[in-house]
């Protein structure tokens, strides 16, 4: 009898290892099969294609995020200690936001590509937090370009000292009718600070569809990829610039590809360049993969050179 017990027990108990491995994985095939969930780009902070720090409105450090203010807020990419990479489950970069004054409409935040995806849709917004001392954060969404543009505060945090999670839920208003979808329309999720001066640490920022999960962490090389989309840094060194079959001394060129294709045909800022023969290059007739460069120097047909050059590629929204 005690035999029989003891196999009972260890069957039924078999059957619920059993039902909790099934649970998971049709939970993780599912996931799989949705594909990313983490709608945020650089959510983990790591990238950083323009620089470290910026003080001025716009994009210019940290990608995929955009500073709103009247250059009163300083931005700067700042690495965790080995304690806080532990507390904040693996993450190793944080965004530090310090202002200075009062500046109505402070705002730093993040435009996601395509609304129609997110109309009458319940979406959950989390995020890592800590302040200096403690600080009232909104927490906004957008709708723009699609129409008739649309804001919201959907939640008020207020922000204590230490590392801590939070998290907001909101159900985006339909989209069905009023709306004209069109390339460049996007869902921007804003941080709000309310105070005078304070300094803000954020990092681990998400944005999923249906109820708030565990941070999705993906790869440096992942991550900068996807921001690429939307800015690329280029250095080409050892062009080879030929006039080609055409007779005669013309402008010397030759194409390049970009490291993955732009959301649009980007506007290209040279920064520095050489054709070499001490003139410069110039990018036109770009499309969303490469561009051609011209020589302002020219080169007698057949002939070869070697060129150089340091641009950037903006596709941003």
């Amino acid at each position: 009898p005690m035999t029989k017990a003891r196999d009972l027990a260890d069957y039924t108990g078999l059957q619920a290892d059993l039902a909790g491995l099934q649970t998971n994985i049709t939970a993780g095939d599912t996931a799989a099969r949705a594909g990313r969930k983490n709608l945020i780009l650089n959510g983990s902070m790591q990238v950083s294609q323009r620089g470290t720090s910026q003080s001025a409105s716009g994009y210019g450090s940290l990608d995929r995020w955009y500073i709103n203010s009247a250059n009163t807020v300083t931005v700067t990419q700042t690495a965790t200690t080995a304690a806080e990479t532990a507390t904040l489950g693996g993450l190793e970069y944080y965004s530090r936001l310090v202002g200075t004054s009062t500046d109505s409409g402070r705002q730093w935040f993040q435009k996601i590509e395509g609304l129609k995806k997110f109309s009458n849709e319940t979406v959950t917004f989390s995020f890592y937090a800590k302040a200096a001392a403690s600080t009232t954060v909104n927490v906004q969404y957008g709708l723009l370009g699609a129409g008739s543009d649309t804001y919201s505060v959907f939640s008020t945090k207020e922000i204590g000292t230490s590392w801590a999670r939070y998290t907001a839920t909101v159900t985006l208003p339909s989209m069905s009718s009023g709306f004209t979808f069109a390339s460049g329309d996007n869902l921007r999720i804003a941080f709000e600070p309310l105070e005078t001066n304070y300094t803000l640490d954020i990092t681990g920022v998400q944005l999923e569809l249906g109820s708030g999960t565990d941070f999705e962490h993906r790869s440096y090389g992942e991550e900068l990829q996807l921001c690429q989309r939307y800015y690329q840094d280029l250095d080409f060194v050892n062009l080879p610039l030929i006039r080609g079959n055409t007779s005669g001394a013309g402008a010397s060129q030759t194409n390049i590809s970009f490291l993955v294709e732009t959301r649009i045909v980007p506007s290209i800022t040279t920064i520095t360049s050489s054709d070499g023969s001490g003139g410069t290059l110039t990018a036109t007739e770009a499309t969303k993969n490469s561009t051609r460069l011209y020589g302002s120097v020219n080169i007698t047909a057949g002939h070869v050179r070697q060129g150089e050059i340091h641009c950037s590629l903006d596709a941003e929204l």
